[in-house]
């Protein structure tokens, strides 16, 4: 059996793989927050000037019509960005992810994790079979390329939509 004063540890090469795995997912969803927030002020800017051509509303109405863009900026922000950004995501949930990517794991990633954890007392295993499952675990960690976790179609799609806006939000300025 385990005790907790000899409470053994994941790897340092599988720790450093799970914080990378955490950081690139936290980057991801920063650079397509960005690009979604920067998507809406084009949106927003485009909206606004075809109002202003076609119906060139009093001062009143322009205020409303700003309110509304502030909000969908407002729920861009929130909903997009900050309640994906800040989401919690523990070891466990990076094993997972990875041994759905990664069958060279064969379930021993998330095992090591999930008994190595502080929550797990480890009094139900043999310090034999957790050290050899913690090795187990470590073995495959430098063929995992963390790049194949990511569909990166969703991401070049919002960074494309950004920049397109951008481009033309910047040529109608020059323009006029």
């Amino acid at each position: 059996m385990v005790n907790r004063e000899s409470q053994l540890e994941l790897a340092p090469p599988v720790r450093e793989l799970l914080a990378g795995l955490r950081g690139r997912i936290r980057r991801y969803v920063w650079l397509q927050g960005v690009a979604w927030v920067a998507a809406c002020l084009g949106v927003v800017f485009w909206a606004s000037l075809v109002v202003d051509w076609f119906f060139e509303p009093p001062p009143a109405v322009r205020v409303l019509l700003l309110g509304a863009a502030a909000m969908a900026l407002l729920w861009v922000l929130l909903e997009m960005v900050a309640r994906r950004v800040f989401v919690r995501l523990p070891d466990r949930n990076m094993a997972l992810l990875l041994e759905r990517y990664f069958p060279q794991f064969d379930e021993t990633l998330v095992t090591a994790v999930e008994l190595t954890g502080p929550e797990h007392a480890q009094a139900a295993c043999s310090a034999e079979m957790l050290t050899r499952t913690c090795r187990l675990a470590a073995e495959p960690v430098g063929d995992v390329r963390l790049g194949r976790v990511f569909n990166p179609a969703p991401l070049r799609r919002s960074v494309l939509t950004a920049a397109l806006l951008a481009v033309t939000v910047r040529s109608e300025e020059h323009t006029s």
